[in-house]
C-alpha cells in the first residue's frame, strides 16, 4: 500500500516479495518529502527554547537490511532510537486506527493526541483523516464547518498522494 510509511512498506515489501525495495522514495529517509513515517523528537519538545519541531528519522535507508533495519536519529539535536522502540509505538498505534467502531469524535480525539507526536502528513494521520472523510460523508445532514474540515483533509492527503502515487490513481482520479 503506497499509503503506508516506510517504516511498515519496506518491511511488507521484503516480507512478501523478498527484495529490499531501492526506489527513489525507499532510498529518501523523508519519502520524497512527505515525512510519512516521522515522528516528533521528544528530546526537542521538551526543550523549550527550540522555536522549530524536530523530527525522527531512519538514519540511513540504504543500510537496511533483512535483520538490520536502521536506528532513528532526530534532524536537530542528533537523539538516537532504536529501530524496534519504532517499530513498537507504530503496532501500538496501528492497533487504534484500525478499530472497527471508530466515529467522527474518536477520530477527532485520535487526531489530536497522534498530532502531539507525529508529523502532519504521517500515514496514521492521513488515514485518520481519510476515515473521518468517508464517516462525514456518510451522514444525512453535515454542516458547513464539517464540510470545510472535509475539504482540507482531502487537500492534505491529495498533497501526499501525488508525491508518493502520481499519475492516474484510484485516489487521485
Amino acid at each position: 500500500d503506497p499509503a503506508q510509511g516506510n517504516v511498515v512498506r519496506r518491511q511488507t515489501i521484503q516480507d512478501l516479495w523478498y527484495f529490499l525495495c531501492s526506489c527513489e522514495r525507499c532510498e529518501d529517509v523523508t519519502e520524497l518529502g512527505t515525512y510519512l513515517s516521522a515522528v516528533k523528537c521528544r528530546t526537542c519538545m521538551s526543550n523549550k527554547d527550540l522555536e522549530s519541531v524536530s523530527y525522527m528519522l531512519p538514519k540511513e535507508s540504504r543500510k537496511a537490511l533483512a535483520t538490520d533495519w536502521p536506528d532513528w536519529q532526530c534532524s536537530h539535536c542528533q537523539n538516537v532510537v532504536s529501530n524496534q522502540t519504532m517499530v513498537m509505538l507504530i503496532k501500538g498505534m496501528k492497533i487504534k486506527v484500525k478499530e472497527k467502531d471508530l466515529d467522527l469524535k474518536s477520530i477527532d480525539d485520535l487526531l489530536v493526541n497522534f498530532q502531539e507526536f507525529l508529523h502532519p502528513s504521517h500515514f496514521f494521520i492521513l488515514e485518520l483523516k481519510q476515515k473521518w472523510v468517508n464517516l462525514a460523508n456518510n451522514c444525512e445532514e453535515i454542516d458547513k464547518h464539517s464540510l470545510e474540515i472535509m475539504i482540507n483533509f482531502i487537500s492534505d492527503i491529495t498533497k501526499v498522494n501525488k508525491k508518493i502515487n502520481p499519475g492516474l490513481t484510484l485516489t487521485l482520479g
